[in-house]
């Protein structure tokens, strides 16, 4: 959830593998402030994965890109 509504910018957002290297497949979805990433398959169980947004891969309705983030999970 952000802080004002957004829109898909041009740089990819993407669920990874960091040890394998490998993205996994994703729908995303944004409704007004909020970003639904949704995975296509199941991911494989007690793997770490990261979500990456790449820089101005979100962007405010002005345009404006947000910087890169990633956060890193355990299944």
């Amino acid at each position: 959830t952000f802080s004002e509504p957004i829109k898909l910018g041009t740089s990819g957002i993407g669920v990874k593998n960091p040890k394998t290297g490998k993205y996994e497949f994703i729908t995303k979805t944004i409704s007004g402030n909020v970003l639904t990433i949704t995975l296509n398959n199941n991911l494989t169980k007690a793997t770490q994965y990261a979500i990456i947004l790449n820089p101005g891969s979100i962007t405010d309705l002005a345009g404006n890109p947000i910087n890169a983030y990633g956060i890193r999970f355990t299944t």
